[in-house]
């Protein structure tokens, strides 16, 4: 009976020494051990995660026109862009002179739809506006200045159209980001800038400069050539150019105010 009661005594130390081990171990332990590794949230992703060649992958049914990306689009980042200082001049070699005839040219909607320049000129006169691309942040500002203005632009009876070799799936960003209400054309083919005299082919260096910002060229147009605009604006009325300006300075852009008053020097908006 003794040793019975001894024994039990002992299992029962046992057993209480067993306890505060297992809750010393537990107090030990790192918080989260043995548990699976938390799964970062998407914000956390590197920062190529975002670039337009991981959304082509992501997103393959949206690649030739607007898609669902559209609307998550971040506002564009804006510098901004000086007013130029010589307004109505080409750089030499650059771009179609005045009175020069339209040509017979079509690009992509943002439905990738393909639009001809000259259909939409014969309905009535037309700024046409050549940007480098919605990553350009001196584009945007450029872009969210005609914006604010456009009911002056549609009283003098002048539709802007913006033209970039973006592809349509990103060109409907900058549309959304701004709600534009005039087109927004893809020109990723060049066939527009080539017939306007307006390309600019970017070498190594320049490529290599804007990678190093985080642009992907590539992935903007779905392009390899390489190019995009010379920022550059074309009144076109009555089957010619009525008015021409481009710049390589891309910092520097006709402004909206210069534009209007540009328009009504030449009887926009005149009774």
């Amino acid at each position: 009976m003794t040793l019975s009661m001894s024994r039990a005594g002992g299992l029962a130390a046992a057993s209480v020494a067993l306890l505060l081990s297992s809750s010393c171990d537990r107090d030990a332990a790192p918080q989260g051990a043995g548990q699976p590794e938390p799964v970062a949230a998407a914000s956390e992703a590197p920062e190529d995660a975002q670039s337009p060649a991981a959304d082509q992958s992501r997103a393959p049914e949206a690649r030739e026109g607007r898609g669902a990306e559209q609307t998550t689009a971040q506002p564009p980042r804006e510098k901004v862009a000086a007013e130029t200082e010589t307004l109505g001049t080409l750089p030499e070699g650059v771009g179609l002179a005045v009175g020069s005839p339209i040509p017979e040219v079509s690009a992509r909607d943002l439905d990738g739809q393909p639009v001809r320049l000259r259909a939409l000129t014969d309905a009535g006169p037309v700024l046409l506006i050549f940007y480098r691309g919605g990553w350009c942040p001196y584009c945007s500002f450029q872009v969210h200045d005609v914006a604010r203005r456009t009911a002056d632009f549609e009283a003098l009876g002048v539709t802007p159209v913006l033209i970039s070799v973006d592809r349509p799936q990103e060109s409907a960003k900058l549309e959304a980001s701004y709600a534009l209400t005039f087109p927004v054309w893809s020109d990723a083919s060049l066939e527009v800038h080539e017939a306007f005299g307006v390309v600019n082919v970017l070498d190594e260096a320049a490529l290599a400069k804007l990678r190093a910002f985080g642009h992907d060229i590539e992935g903007a147009s779905g392009q390899t050539h390489h190019s995009i605009a010379i920022p550059s604006a074309f009144v076109l009325d009555g089957g010619k150019v009525a008015f021409a300006h481009a710049e390589h300075d891309y910092k520097k852009r006709p402004s909206a105010k210069q534009l209007l008053a540009q328009l009504r020097t030449m009887g926009y908006g005149s009774e």
